[in-house]
């Protein structure tokens, strides 16, 4: 049986699918198997991915007659067909280091209790050339090559505003937790994700890897440009960020900041379509001048101890 499943789940990325499969292929690392699911592209992804299922590492090939929809549908699906003790969802528009899989497994395999193992990450252009933008969070960037972290801490001061593991590509994670709290990602198609990690890493210990072992495609045919116009981002991330502060039995302070926290971001974004944003800022009752008070005020006092990273 395979240490590492590998998932490809595919939507339209023919441009891109031959760099993923073959830089997943291509890892030092090689107990794994590959399962790649595509979700009926319309473009000419079926012709690509059928040049690569006899390979010797691809145990399974999956093709949805009817588009499903969601990402989060079709990790369940291979998940639910993987033999590998860990998971990794190598998105089809991203590539990767070929030691990606090897310095990730080896931190993994070091206790039981290691849920998560994510790495650093480039940000690339759609013709893969390295972007200057760093979304690596910048208390990361400088601290050793990797390190442990226990996994409620590193959620509760990390996790609750923003999700520091912004790419599925860049983790690899095991099966059982996924399968243990994870199963009803579907109701989301942005934020579904982050709080997977979170719930993950809440179970034990996550590992973080500072070296830039993945590459995370930024281009105009992604779910999140179009989901910003829409402000998914504040309709599902505050959501994600409620389903947090229950995991992590936060006080009612600590709810109210966050709260606070969307709202002024809410209220700061220009980039949104006015009817979306209007729509969205019903559900903030606090008028702005309000909720910009309670979080600069918590900024400063930290009442809430949400505000230091570590």
């Amino acid at each position: 049986m395979p240490k590492v499943s590998v998932i490809v789940p595919n939507y339209n990325h023919a441009l891109y699918l031959n760099k993923r499969i073959d830089t997943v292929l291509a890892q030092s690392y090689r107990d794994f198997e590959v399962i790649i699911l595509d979700d009926c592209s319309s473009d000419n992804s079926r012709d690509i991915i059928e040049r690569y299922k006899n390979e010797e590492k691809v145990s399974a090939v999956v093709y949805n007659e009817v588009n499903g929809g969601n990402v989060f549908a079709q990790w369940d699906k291979g998940i639910s067909m993987a033999k590998g003790d860990f998971i990794w969802i190598a998105e089809s528009d991203d590539y990767a280091d070929s030691h990606f899989l090897s310095a990730t497994v080896a931190q993994i395999e070091q206790r039981k209790d290691i849920m998560l193992v994510f790495s650093a990450s480039y940000l690339v252009d759609g013709d893969g050339g390295i972007m200057e933008r760093d979304w690596n969070l910048k208390s990361f960037r400088s601290q050793e090559a990797s390190k442990m972290y226990e996994g409620v801490s590193f959620v509760k001061h990390n996790m609750v505003f923003c999700n520091p593991v912004f790419n599925a590509s860049m983790v690899l994670f095991r099966k059982s937790a996924y399968e243990a709290i994870c199963k009803d990602l579907y109701q989301y198609k942005l934020c579904g994700d982050w709080l997977c990690w979170a719930r993950i890493a809440s179970l034990g210990k996550i590992i973080y890897v500072n070296r830039k072992l993945n590459y995370f495609r930024q281009h105009l045919n992604k779910v999140s440009p179009k989901a910003e116009l829409q402000g998914l981002y504040y309709s599902e991330g505050y959501r994600v960020m409620e389903a947090v502060a229950e995991l992590l039995s936060f006080s009612a302070y600590q709810r109210l900041v966050i709260k606070a926290r969307m709202a002024k971001r809410l209220w700061a974004n220009e980039t949104m379509l006015p009817e979306y944003k209007k729509e969205l800022i019903k559900h903030y009752s606090a008028p702005l001048w309000m909720n910009t008070f309670l979080y600069e005020f918590d900024k400063i006092t930290n009442l809430s101890t949400l505000q230091r990273m570590i």
